[in-house]
């Protein structure tokens, strides 16, 4: 069940990410060259991963990628949060 609702989590993060992407009508090359100035390298298969929940997000990464989408924190937090309510 555990392994469940993680899934659940990475699930709902990259959800939100492409949702975030996908609204500011900004490509996933896009977002990886901005990535790069912040001096974060990923593949284009490590966005889509990300994005499709099957691998984690690194904090760090995590945070510069909710700034670049101008992604509210707390929103992110609560949608995690409601995830981890049903553990």
């Amino acid at each position: 069940m555990k392994n469940q609702n993680t899934n659940n989590i990475k699930l709902k993060t990259g959800l939100i990410i492409q949702e975030a992407r996908n609204g500011k009508q900004m490509s996933r090359k896009k977002l990886l060259c901005e990535l790069e100035e912040y001096g974060i390298s990923l593949s284009m298969d490590a966005l889509k991963s990300y994005e499709t929940g099957r691998i984690n997000i690194p904090s760090a990464t995590l945070f510069v990628i909710a700034h670049i989408l101008d992604l509210d924190l707390n929103s992110l937090k609560s949608a995690i949060g409601n995830e981890l309510k049903k553990i």
